[in-house]
């Protein structure tokens, strides 16, 4: 009975402890002698009941919450297997993009880019991510110039934002020089002054071959030409050219497409400002400024292209002689530019001496490298 009796004041006790001392109820003490059992816990059969309905309620709502996101999913058939598939190949993108070293083209459904050389021939090579943006197509990677690979079939949807940032690093210009016979005083004076404002340089000869061409600008922002090329030399190596082209050169506007004819000499050396809007002529004087010391200046008398910009014409005869084409936009002979161009409005020939140059033509040389080079950069 000594057991029983433990037992039944255990209980009693417990209950007492959840509900609290009634008032002239006995001491837990009084109601039998020694030890008292360890404590249990315990639910009663109200508690129980309510936690079973708050339970079945969140299953139900866990239930329709599956239910919803499955018929979210186009013909909500979407398995495992082709989650998993999905994962992977946006991993892939995000890994690619990642070692991006120049973007050449992008947009919402379709991202084109360079990385590092990965089939062992020296150059970088080129990849392309691309969906026709209709539901059920396939989405795409292609490889330099081979066929495009289907990544995942049957996409429903793809969608890619960018976050354009300032450029980090300088630019890397491709400096044309005139030939194999060492660096003329003129390009060590551009080299050193560009030099000293934390671009870096590399020459290429006017003569080099278009492949070395190809080659050279797949590893650079931005072409400068010095007036003193040979342009029987350089051609039209440059008309292709899928990175920004800066030009000093008369006679090369024809071949960059920016204008039907060669810049002739004009005979002052002040220019008059047309647009200060544009990131090169920028918080410059409206008004006529010299740019020169002493040499004379270049202006345009062809007509120029079509989608070209002029922000600064010859303080006499109003001719164009600072043009600018964005990329995309249309050249003399009806194609799209493929790249940045500027052409300058100096350069008159092999005499033309760069350090007779004022500040402010520096400043506007410096400025158009920088846009030409693509002032932006797409992380």
């Amino acid at each position: 009975m000594s057991v029983y009796r433990h037992q039944a004041t255990s209980v009693i006790v417990n209950s007492l402890r959840r509900r609290g001392s009634c008032a002239g109820c006995p001491s837990p003490r009084s109601l039998g002698s020694g030890p008292f059992l360890p404590r249990a816990t315990a639910f009663t059969l109200p508690e129980v009941i309510g936690s079973l309905m708050i339970l079945s309620v969140v299953m139900v709502a866990i239930g329709s919450t599956i239910v919803m996101a499955s018929r979210a999913i186009p013909g909500g058939e979407v398995g495992h297997g082709t989650t998993i598939k999905q994962a992977k190949v946006v991993q892939q993108i995000i890994e690619d993009l990642s070692s991006a070293t120049r973007f050449l083209d992008h947009g919402e459904t379709m991202v084109r880019f360079m990385v590092e050389d990965r089939d062992g021939n020296g150059t970088q090579d080129t990849l392309a991510y691309q969906w026709s943006g209709t539901q059920g197509t396939p989405l795409t990677l292609q490889f330099n110039n081979a066929a495009a690979l289907e990544l995942f079939d049957d996409v429903r949807y793809f969608n890619l934002d960018y976050l354009v940032e300032p450029r980090r690093r300088p630019a890397r210009v491709l400096l044309v020089c005139d030939g194999p016979d060492g660096v003329s005083s003129d390009d060590t004076k551009r080299i050193e002054r560009l030099k000293s404002l934390g671009v870096t340089v590399t020459r290429i000869e006017d003569s080099a071959s278009q492949d070395a061409y190809d080659a050279a600008v797949a590893v650079h922002d931005v072409v400068y030409v010095p007036s003193h090329i040979q342009s029987r030399q350089l051609r039209d190596k440059l008309h292709h050219c899928p990175i920004g082209v800066v030009s000093e050169h008369r006679q090369q506007i024809a071949n960059l497409g920016i204008a039907t004819n060669f810049c002739r000499v004009a005979s002052n050396d002040q220019i008059a400002m047309v647009s200060t809007a544009h990131s090169i002529t920028g918080g410059l004087s409206s008004g006529n400024i010299p740019l020169s010391t002493d040499a004379p200046l270049a202006r345009i008398h062809g007509t120029v292209a079509p989608g070209a910009q002029v922000l600064i014409r010859s303080s006499t005869g109003n001719h164009p002689a600072l043009v600018v084409v964005e990329k995309g936009a249309m050249l003399v002979d009806g194609g799209e530019a493929p790249g940045r161009r500027v052409q300058l409005p100096w350069g008159t020939g092999p005499e033309f001496n760069f350090e007779e140059l004022t500040v402010a033509a520096m400043e506007m040389a410096i400025r158009a490298i920088d846009w030409a080079a693509g002032n932006q950069v797409i992380a």
